[in-house]
């Protein structure tokens, strides 16, 4: 009894594992309906070593075309316009920690 039990069990996982499986894997998009950019590339910093880097980019799930970005050490890019236009600035620690 115990034997088939097991059998069972091990059964019911692979069946399981391939129903998950099958049911989380990616649908593509058919050819022609791929996303594409609307807007270009932004430059944050001009290069070289010293610089903006590691940006971390947020979405209002409100409102989607407010946009906000921020790279180390304490620089800050918004826009109202979903990335098309962009505003700079600086933010300001009184403690005078930054990253």
């Amino acid at each position: 009894m115990p034997t088939s039990f097991f059998r069972i069990s091990e059964a019911l996982v692979a069946l399981l594992l391939m129903i998950f499986t099958f049911a989380c894997q990616r649908k593509s998009a058919p050819i022609g309906a791929q996303p594409s950019a609307e807007v270009p590339n932004i430059l944050i910093g001009q290069g070289g070593f010293v610089g903006p880097c590691e940006p971390s980019i947020a979405i209002s799930p409100v409102e989607p075309n407010r946009v906000v970005a921020g790279a180390i050490l304490d620089r800050v890019y918004y826009s109202e316009d979903g990335g098309k236009s962009w505003k700079q600035d600086r933010l300001r620690s009184p403690l005078g920690v930054y990253g």
